[in-house]
């Protein structure tokens, strides 16, 4: 978590109910940090460069065409 503090750059999130989803850049794929506010701790730390991971951070279901 260290290093994502120190070198990510925060990009967005993603709140469900009881979990939020913070979305880092570090130079050239992404991290994933999950807070559980729940259990008031950190649950899970993924990271990755693309795929289905990322589309929960994506804003096209909310477009207006």
């Amino acid at each position: 978590m260290e290093t994502v503090n120190q070198l990510g750059i925060y990009l967005d999130n993603h709140i469900t109910k009881n979990e939020k989803f913070n979305l880092y850049a570090i130079d050239m794929f992404f991290v994933e940090v999950c807070y559980n506010s729940l259990e008031n701790k950190i649950s899970g730390i993924k990271s990755f460069k693309s795929g289905h991971l990322l589309d929960r951070y994506s804003n096209i279901d909310n477009y207006k065409f």
